[in-house]
């Protein structure tokens, strides 16, 4: 495998700051590339129209989006545990899984609105 050396400001966004020697490998940038949320991950819009992508990797800010629809807006509970967030993200993605599928936003959101009526 490459492990090509990288200095500060060689990519986008300096992320090599996370680094305390400030340099790091083309593996550290592919990980950190791979779980750095982009701003359009917590789009609606954005996340039906890439449904088979959150269901094949699902990532936090998605998941949050989906759960603010039917009102769940702290998905680690009142203690911010892991397991209770850990619940809460398969319950959204589980919800979710249909409307994803077949890119179904407006689908979703009626459902959403029905699932807080009946709370």
């Amino acid at each position: 495998m490459n492990k090509q050396k990288f200095q500060k400001g060689d990519q986008p966004g300096d992320i090599v700051d996370l680094f305390p020697d400030n340099v790091y490998t083309s593996d550290s940038v592919n990980y950190i590339n791979t779980y750095m949320p982009n701003e359009n991950e917590s789009s609606i819009d954005w996340i039906f129209d890439n449904g088979d992508v959150i269901l094949e990797s699902p990532n936090g800010a998605s998941i949050s989006a989906l759960a603010n629809c039917f009102g769940l807006t702290n998905l680690f509970g009142t203690n911010g545990e892991g397991f209770v967030y850990y619940q809460n993200a398969l319950m959204t993605l589980s919800l979710a899984a249909k409307f994803l599928k077949t890119n179904d936003k407006e689908g979703w959101l009626k459902f959403c609105k029905e699932l807080k009526l009946k709370s």
